[in-house]
C-alpha cells in the first residue's frame, strides 16, 4: 500500500480517503447503528474544536456502543486531539474532500451540485472513494454539528448542505443540523430556488443558533417548520470557571493590518488603568492560523501577557465572573459572558454582525469596543441575564441532544412539533 493511503495513526482512528473507508469498514459492528457527524473541527479552531468535543463527549456517554463517524477540517488534528473523549469515532474527511474542486464563487450552483451528486453519479470521478456509496447507506443519522462554516462567505460549503438532502433523498438517511450560523446568505436565484425547497424539506429540523437563518429559510423557501432559532451548541454545558483570584483582562482577535494596529493602540491608551484594575492580561490564541500576528502586537505592547493556546482553551475554561474580555470572535465572548465576565465586542461586516448580535440577544453584557474610551474597565458586580439563564438554557439543548440521539425515534412531524416547543427562546 502506498504512503498516500496509509492510515495517520491507528491509535488515534484517523484516516484519509481510501484509508477512510478501511476505517469505517474496520469500524462495523453488528447491529449497531451509524451516526455520521459533520462539523468545522480540525482547523483547529477554538469553537468548532469545543463543539466536537460535546458531541463526541455525550455520544461516549449515552451512546457507547454505536459507531460515531466525525467528518472534519483536517481528520490528523481532529483525532489527536479530540481522540480522548470518544475513543470509538473515526475521524474522518470524505464529503469536505469533494468541495475541493468546486468553482468557488457560485453558491448556489454547489448548493445544487451536492442535491444532485448521486444522481450524477459524481462519485465515479474520484475512485479513491470506490465503496463510499455503502457506508454512506449505513448511516442512521447525518447530523451537520454547530458552527458558522456554512455561508455564502464560503461558496464551496453549500454543497454540504446539498449532499445532505442528496443523502436523505437517496438512501432515507435522517439528516438534521443544530447550532449553526448559515447567514449572511443572498436570496436564491430564480433557477436554484426549487432545489433550495427540495434540501430545506429534506430535513427533519435545523436549529440556528440565531434568529436571521430560520427567518431566510421560510421566507425563501416557503416552508416554515423546518429551521427554529435554537441555541449555539456550546450550551451542551456549563464549563467550570477558574478559581485562581484576582481579575484577568482576556483578549481575543484574529485582526490584521490597520484593524489590529487601531484595536492595540485603543487598549494601549488604558494601560494605567489596566495595571490598577488586572493581576495579568491572557491571550486567546483561538485559531494559530489567523490570530499568530495579533498575538504578537499585544505582546509587544504588553510584554507581560499570557497567552492560552487553542488546545488548553479547549481542555479548560480560563475566564471567570469578574474578569475582562475584548474579543472580535464569536465563542470567546459567547463562553465568557456565560461564565460571567463583562467587556467589549468588534464585529468587523455582517458575518460577525450576526454572531456578535446573537449573544447580546442572549442577555451578554459586553459592548461595542467604541463604548471602552467612555466607560473603561471598571468592575460590574449585577450579574447579566445571560448567566441567570444558562442553566435553563443547557437543559433545553440537552432536550434536543436526547430527542436526537437517545429512545425512541418519533416520526418527522412529531419531532418538529417538539423541537418547536423545545426551542421557544
Amino acid at each position: 500500500m502506498s504512503a498516500s493511503f496509509r492510515s495517520v495513526s491507528a491509535t488515534n482512528r484517523c484516516f484519509f480517503l481510501s484509508p477512510e473507508l478501511d476505517r469505517l469498514r474496520l469500524g462495523r459492528h453488528i447491529g449497531a447503528e451509524m451516526y455520521y457527524l459533520l462539523g468545522g473541527s480540525g482547523v483547529p479552531n477554538y469553537g468548532d474544536e469545543l463543539i466536537a468535543k460535546y458531541w463526541l463527549t455525550y455520544l461516549a456517554e449515552k451512546n457507547p456502543t454505536e459507531r460515531i463517524v466525525l467528518e472534519c477540517t483536517d481528520p490528523s488534528i481532529s483525532a489527536l486531539r479530540l481522540h480522548p473523549y470518544n475513543w470509538r469515532a473515526s475521524h474522518v474527511t470524505i464529503v469536505k474532500s469533494l468541495t475541493r474542486s468546486l468553482p468557488n464563487d457560485d453558491f448556489w450552483g454547489n448548493l445544487e451540485r451536492g442535491y444532485k451528486f448521486f444522481y450524477r453519479n459524481t462519485l465515479a470521478k474520484h475512485p479513491r472513494l470506490t465503496g463510499v456509496e455503502k457506508y454512506f447507506q449505513d448511516a442512521h443519522t447525518f447530523h451537520m454539528i454547530g458552527g458558522g462554516y456554512i455561508s455564502e462567505k464560503w461558496p464551496r460549503t453549500s454543497f454540504l448542505l446539498g449532499f445532505a438532502a442528496a443523502l436523505n433523498k437517496t438512501f432515507g438517511t435522517r439528516i438534521i443540523a443544530t447550532g449553526v450560523g448559515l447567514m449572511p446568505m443572498s436570496p436564491p436565484p430564480t433557477e436554484h430556488k426549487r432545489t433550495f425547497r427540495k434540501v430545506i424539506e429534506s430535513f427533519d429540523f435545523i436549529e440556528s443558533r440565531d434568529g436571521h437563518g430560520p427567518q431566510f429559510i421560510a421566507e425563501h423557501s416557503g416552508i416554515g417548520k423546518v429551521a427554529y432559532h435554537g441555541l449555539d451548541d456550546t450550551f451542551m454545558r456549563s464549563e467550570p470557571t477558574p478559581s485562581h483570584g484576582g481579575r484577568t483582562l482576556h483578549i481575543s482577535t484574529y485582526l490584521q493590518n490597520d484593524r489590529l494596529a487601531a484595536l492595540v493602540r485603543r487598549v494601549k491608551r488604558h494601560d494605567s488603568e489596566i495595571k490598577r484594575q488586572f493581576d495579568r492580561i491572557l491571550f486567546w490564541n483561538c485559531a494559530p492560523d489567523r490570530d499568530q500576528l495579533a498575538q504578537e502586537a499585544f505582546k509587544e505592547a504588553f510584554p507581560n501577557m499570557e497567552v492560552a493556546d487553542v488546545w488548553s482553551l479547549v481542555d479548560r475554561l480560563p475566564v471567570k465572573a469578574g474578569d475582562t474580555i475584548i474579543s472580535s470572535r464569536f465563542h470567546p465572548h459567547l463562553l465568557a459572558a456565560r461564565a460571567g465576565a463583562n467587556g467589549y465586542y468588534l464585529e468587523h461586516g455582517e458575518y460577525y454582525q450576526i454572531k456578535h448580535g446573537s449573544v447580546v440577544e442572549l442577555g451578554s453584557p459586553l459592548r461595542p469596543i467604541v463604548e471602552l474610551e467612555e466607560v473603561g474597565f471598571t468592575p460590574v458586580d449585577a450579574p447579566a441575564p445571560i448567566v441567570s439563564q444558562d442553566a435553563e438554557r443547557v437543559k433545553k439543548k440537552l432536550e434536543v441532544a436526547r430527542l436526537i440521539y437517545e429512545g425512541r425515534r418519533p416520526s418527522r412531524s412529531m419531532w418538529r412539533t417538539r423541537i418547536a416547543s423545545l426551542l421557544s427562546i
